[in-house]
């Protein structure tokens, strides 16, 4: 069974997928549709639109999240639990996120995803390689070295840039699906009332202010809540 891509998009002005390191993530994305043999499935958050995407993912699913609010306006707890349902309904091997700082709330959904599943996160792969039986190699720079590593199923990638990949030629973007939030386990009135009683999400590049949710506080508190179902 072909390995599953869950990779999130979200913009806040007209072109920012042609910046770099969305337009890396698209094509991260591609990379591992065409040399690696997975299915993929692009979810635009908020008010993201996009008309074209890397030819490989001419067929992939593309999902518009119905009614959900920018990332910035939501809770560090609706962040896990919002990776939850997509851990739920989507089952993903791979997870990407851009790695720019305009999406830093990205970021700790990226990590939501490694903490529950639980899965290995790499943040700021620059480098992709094929390996065997569909796997691959990335690279990330940190202290000055670069860092190799095959990752194991699931993965959380924060991409930063492709080398070594070719740009691949665009095609027009499959029409997005909308995805009720029920779907994934939420509802609307739950996301604007945790939003107003629950601190701001926490950026994983920034130093957190200590009066700030945590994600183990956030996922406990989610924990907590299911038991009582």
């Amino acid at each position: 069974m072909a390995r599953r891509v869950l990779a999130f998009l979200e913009t806040f002005s007209a072109g920012q997928e042609h910046r770099q390191r969305e337009r890396s993530l698209l094509q991260a994305t591609a990379w591992l549709v065409e040399r690696c043999g997975c299915s993929a499935d692009l979810v635009l958050w908020g008010e993201t639109r996009i008309s074209r995407l890397p030819a490989p993912l001419a067929t992939c699913r593309v999902h518009r999240l119905e009614d959900m609010p920018p990332s910035s306006l939501m809770s560090t707890v609706d962040m896990a639990a919002c990776a939850t349902g997509f851990i739920r309904s989507f089952r993903p091997d791979v997870v990407l996120v851009s790695s720019s700082q305009i999406n830093s709330n990205m970021h700790l959904l990226a990590a939501a995803f490694a903490f529950l599943q639980p899965a290995e996160f790499f943040f700021g792969v620059t480098e992709f390689e094929a390996a065997a039986d569909g796997r691959f190699v990335c690279r990330r720079p940190a202290s000055g070295c670069v860092y190799e590593t095959t990752p194991q199923f699931p993965v959380v990638l924060g991409i930063t840039h492709c080398a070594g990949i070719s740009a691949y030629p665009s095609a027009a973007a499959p029409e997005a699906v909308t995805l009720p939030l029920s779907e994934i386990g939420l509802e609307l009135e739950l996301i604007q009332m945790r939003s107003a009683l629950f601190p701001e999400p926490v950026s994983i590049i920034h130093s957190p202010d200590s009066r700030l949710t945590d994600l183990q506080t956030a996922v406990s508190w989610l924990t907590a809540d299911e038991d009582t179902d």
